[in-house]
């Protein structure tokens, strides 16, 4: 839920995501989150605000205890033949755990 693409095509929010999530959870899907930052933002310095955004926004009001899976997807890796450095990804779990 929350891949790039579903949130660039078809105008995905975080607060359906949200609802998505809440819909999984509900019926014992276990979802997987993506998030993950364009290139103009990572370019902006904006990954950390991005991630944050994704995340807080769409786990609003869902328990720390549920089960679920968080993916970091830079956009700006996908199909470009850049990959995220482990350090970058390490940054980012951090970000995520934090929250």
């Amino acid at each position: 839920m929350g891949h790039s693409e579903r949130r660039q095509y078809f105008g995905e929010t975080n607060e359906i995501i949200n609802k998505k999530v809440r819909a999984a959870l509900k019926v014992g899907i276990k979802p997987i989150l993506c998030v993950g930052e364009s290139l103009a933002q990572y370019e902006a310095g904006k990954t950390e605000a991005v991630v944050t955004d994704h995340v807080t926004g769409s786990l609003k009001d869902i328990p720390a205890s549920a089960s679920l899976v968080i993916a970091y997807e830079p956009v700006w890796a996908i199909g470009t033949g850049k990959a995220a450095t482990s350090e970058q990804a390490n940054k980012i779990i951090g970000i995520v755990r934090r929250l």
